[in-house]
């Protein structure tokens, strides 16, 4: 079996990116996978999924072992994430297979890389001048609404690869705002790992998986994660945090076409910014600066989480 040079420098390039901020995964390396390779979007999701999970528990066992997963809110996210991310697996061969030119699934990852690129992007342009903490009180679990968000957030990976370090953090912070961003990090990470491997396994069902492409993604990903790891302290992770959110954003723009992409991007980057700034006025009576850690809602969309 033969690697692919191509993938395994982009496999290494986002592994390396990923190891030193915890963002990027999937938004940045199915998109890589489609402009620059030119691989079909439908056979770019289940690579980047299979090649993440060789990845993904890595980082889940380290923040197993600092105590920083929330067991029960893992069980009712993968309840609702590991069924439909299968499904939604599954079920997208048949979306890209029902066009002969560019795939329908293009304009769903699209939508999802500008989704995460805007939110990242909003975080880091208003959080770095305007800082607040969130609040603290003992924590209630939802079952109801941490099931629906697991399978929000498994569809949409399992469509697209996007989103599982960004969006359902995002969501899951707006719901227990008494986790810590490390709780909400590791509980993210440890849930990811069925979810994503469910997803991945529908595509492998509706023959999607290219084999030699995605051990070409491997081989360069799992060491280049490893390396970026080791010297993440070393880096200044605020700048580069925000380069990978703008990449993200024209990664989302150059797949719905530059035209229409563009101007969606710079809206979306607007209103994300917008409601940041409004949340953040309409929370006067949060605890003074210094009590306790900053807000997860927030914290979280671009804090080292997961690679997808």
């Amino acid at each position: 079996m033969d690697l692919n040079a191509g993938a395994v420098l982009a496999g290494a390039s986002v592994g390396l990116i990923v190891g030193m901020t915890g963002a990027g995964g999937g938004a940045l390396l199915t998109p890589i996978l489609i402009l620059f390779l030119g691989v079909k979007a439908k056979t770019a999701v289940s690579t980047d999924l299979v090649a993440t999970l060789f990845m993904r528990p890595v980082a889940g066992f380290l923040h197993a072992r600092q105590g920083t997963v929330v067991p029960k809110i893992v069980m009712w996210l993968c309840v609702g994430s590991v069924p439909s991310a299968f499904i939604a697996g599954w079920a997208s061969h048949l979306v890209g297979s029902a066009s002969h030119t560019k795939s329908l699934l293009a304009p769903f990852i699209a939508i999802a890389l500008l989704a995460s690129g805007s939110l990242a992007l909003g975080r880091r342009m208003w959080v770095a001048r305007h800082p607040h903490k969130h609040p603290s009180g003992e924590l209630r679990i939802r079952p109801v609404l941490t099931v629906l968000i697991g399978v929000c957030g498994g569809a949409i990976v399992g469509v697209t690869s996007v989103g599982s370090g960004t969006l359902m953090l995002v969501a899951l912070a707006a719901l227990y705002p008494q986790l810590t961003t490390a709780q909400l990090v590791g509980t993210d990470l440890i849930q990811a790992i069925p979810m994503v491997a469910a997803a991945a396994l529908g595509h492998a069902t509706g023959h999607d998986l290219h084999l030699s492409l995605t051990l070409s993604v491997v081989v360069g990903g799992v060491p280049g994660a490893f390396f970026g790891a080791l010297i993440s302290r070393r880096v200044a992770e605020a700048p580069l945090a925000t380069i990978v959110a703008i990449v993200i954003l024209l990664s989302g723009a150059a797949l719905l076409g530059w035209s229409t992409g563009l101007p969606v991007a710079a809206l979306l980057a607007l209103a994300a910014i917008g409601a940041i700034v409004y949340d953040r006025k309409t929370r006067k009576n949060l605890p003074p600066p210094g009590s306790v850690e900053d807000d997860p809602a927030l914290a979280a969309i671009d804090t080292p989480s997961t690679l997808g």
